[in-house]
């Protein structure tokens, strides 16, 4: 709905009253983050927080490749396919840039860190932004394994989730905001899982679940610039 709000409300006008709400769906990515962190830490933190074996972080990045690349593979290709179409019929879809460099780029999901944004699937710089999360992953939760208590990892998550909410604020271009996104959100969700670790999750679960939410509308709000500016 995000992506195509314009055309769904030229073709349903009364749908119009949702548009501030769907215009806001970009911060459906920065949720994702967070989540992907709090997974991948619930998920890899006891193989890897003593120390990271090449054979192990390989297999790893297997397990991560298998899980994003195959669909981020075809999907550039019917947007590729979509645009040589649309190209031989005399049509413009977007302004994007089609070298060959930028294929290469999103074939191997680097175009994000490339400077390549708004190459073919343009979407796929969140899948990009996540790879760059995923080579660095294992070294994250080596960090989170020198750290013991709560209040540590709740002040990581504080630190994360607020800071990469102050670099955002007033900033919209993609190419100056992924880079606080996906840490601020991979580590605030890496450490609101050490918090569950570290807390007898029957007795404080919920109160960690709804504190972890309030956290990250406190980021958001902090963050209420490019909302205002989104909703206006």
């Amino acid at each position: 709905m995000y992506h195509f709000r314009d055309d769904v409300v030229a073709l349903f006008p009364a749908l119009a009253v949702l548009d501030p709400l769907v215009r806001a769906g970009y911060l459906g990515v920065d949720l994702f983050f967070v989540l992907s962190g709090f997974i991948l830490c619930h998920t890899y933190f006891d193989q890897f927080h003593n120390g990271v074996s090449l054979p192990a972080y390989r297999r790893f990045l297997q397990a991560r490749i298998a899980r994003v690349y195959p669909v981020h593979f075809v999907t550039l290709h019917i947007v590729l396919l979509g645009l040589l179409a649309a190209g031989t019929l005399g049509f413009e879809i977007y302004s994007i840039n089609g070298s060959p460099a930028a294929y290469v780029a999103q074939l191997f999901m680097a175009h994000l860190w490339l400077g390549m944004g708004s190459t073919f699937n343009y979407p796929s710089w969140s899948i990009s932004a996540e790879w760059f999360a995923y080579l660095l992953c294992p070294l994250l939760l080596i960090g989170m394994g020198r750290l013991r208590t709560p209040a540590q990892f709740g002040a990581v998550a504080a630190v994360a989730f607020l800071g990469s909410a102050a670099l955002l604020a007033q900033r919209t271009d993609l190419a100056e905001t992924w880079l606080p996104r996906i840490i601020g959100g991979f580590v605030g969700g890496a450490a609101v899982n050490m918090i569950y670790r570290a807390t007898p999750a029957f007795r404080h679960g919920p109160v960690l679940i709804w504190g972890a939410l309030a956290l990250f509308s406190v980021g958001i709000m902090v963050h209420g610039g490019y909302w205002f500016n989104v909703c206006d």
